[in-house]
């Protein structure tokens, strides 16, 4: 049989084949066919061709296929007669021969055992930007973790408006928990290959954290949007049982919806590269990244980009409105002020957070972005604002700074009261 091909086909038509006996005298040929070359994914070179080399771990005479893809050392484990990048794979058993092409409705499902992260490989002088992510997240994790203690601490800090500035801080340091170490470790390191299942978590945590950070920043908008609008009112409307209310609404709707969207990764095909273009598992270069259909995919990535940005964004928008026509109607300057101050912090988060990350999505829909700098802006819109967030708080929230003052005395007048006793001892 296999003579019978190779006497009909091109030279060089054949490229590899694996013979593996079985029972019997019927032998399992698998003959790996390459019609004329293909653009290489990714630039590789196109002396770069697929291997195929045995497995024993898998039953029924299945191979598996290792995809040079710019890096030997990835791999994706495929069955027999999968078709990669144009290639035919015939199985030939005795006198029995299936032939499978991609535009075929049996084409085998591709799920890559690793995926290489290639965010910051061109980069120049990308060292120097690590130094900087490690400042950062170190700045990070001590703010979040002051301003918690804060609010801890002080019993004039327990009402529900600070619930939510407490559950910010919270999605602050987890989410850049869940990117900055990683991403340091990946590129300066050099661990760019990451399995598919780390992959998928990696996603899972950065954009569900990343959705509660805009999610919360919402609720601080309908807390100040109250205490405004409706002030004799306020402390009926958002009490701290509404506000956990409101926290636990928001955990079920993030994890439930980014839990939906990255398990419909797992639907597809991943056969024209495992090289990710971004700093992280991101859905979108992912998705892109396959064979069969993903127009649902396309669709959760838009959902998400409207829930995650657009819709928190429109409704602050409105809040300020609202916010504004009720500044209007008070009387005297002096308590249109006060009021004004109080909506000062949470309007600095809101342009901090937001401005750079619509800014950054404009621009790369009207102009031409180098990948580079839509790298790295990206990146530093998903790290700056939980860095900043805190030391917001602390300094332009006059409650926060009058709680730090109280510790503080309070602290100083305890440690005195311990040394007067053991000097009297």
């Amino acid at each position: 049989m296999l003579g019978r091909y190779a006497s009909h086909a091109r030279p060089g038509l054949f490229r590899h084949a694996h013979c593996r006996p079985r029972s019997g005298d019927i032998s399992t040929c698998v003959i790996l066919v390459c019609f004329p070359p293909m653009p290489p994914p990714c630039g590789c070179s196109p002396r770069v061709l697929p291997a195929l080399s045995r497995s024993k771990s898998q039953e029924g005479g299945a191979a598996r296929l290792r995809p040079l893809d710019c890096h030997a050392s990835l791999s994706s484990t495929l069955e027999t007669g999968s078709l990669v990048g144009g290639n035919t794979a015939f199985q030939t058993t005795g006198n029995l021969t299936s032939i499978q092409s991609n535009s075929s409705a049996n084409v085998t499902f591709v799920r890559p055992a690793t995926f290489f992260l290639n965010g910051f490989s061109n980069v120049p002088h990308a060292k120097y930007y690590y130094v900087f992510l490690c400042f950062v997240y170190a700045v990070t994790v001590l703010g979040n973790s002051f301003i918690m203690c804060i609010i801890y601490l002080a019993r004039r800090l327990h009402t529900a408006k600070y619930i939510a500035v407490f559950h910010l801080a919270i999605s602050d340091l987890c989410g850049s928990s869940a990117l900055i170490p990683k991403l340091i470790d990946t590129f300066l390191f050099e661990h760019q290959e990451i399995s598919y299942e780390a992959c998928l978590a990696y996603m899972f945590f950065v954009y569900h954290f990343m959705n509660l950070q805009s999610l919360t920043l919402f609720v601080l908008a309908y807390d100040r949007l109250v205490a405004i609008c409706f002030p004799l009112r306020y402390h009926a409307i958002v009490t701290k049982t509404a506000m956990f209310l409101i926290i636990g609404v928001m955990w079920t709707f993030s994890v439930t919806f980014i839990a939906l969207m990255v398990s419909l990764i797992t639907r597809l095909s991943i056969c024209r590269s495992i090289v990710v273009n971004s700093y992280f598992c991101d859905h979108g270069p992912i998705y892109r990244l396959a064979c069969n259909d993903n127009a649902i995919n396309n669709s959760m990535a838009n959902i998400c980009f409207g829930l995650l940005v657009c819709m928190p964004l429109i409704l602050i928008i409105i809040s300020y409105i609202r916010i504004a026509l009720a500044l209007f109607k008070i009387a005297h300057g002096a308590e249109r002020i006060k009021a004004m101050k109080t909506c000062t912090s949470h309007f600095m988060l809101v342009a901090i957070g937001y401005i750079p990350l619509i800014g950054t999505n404009i621009a790369a829909l009207t102009t031409f972005i180098h990948p580079n700098a839509r790298i790295i802006n990206n990146s530093l819109t998903q790290i700056i604002p939980p860095m900043l967030n805190p030391i917001i708080y602390t300094l332009k929230t006059e409650e926060v700074m009058q709680s730090i003052k109280q510790l503080y005395k309070r602290n100083k007048v305890n440690t005195t009261r311990e040394r007067k006793k053991q000097l009297v001892c």
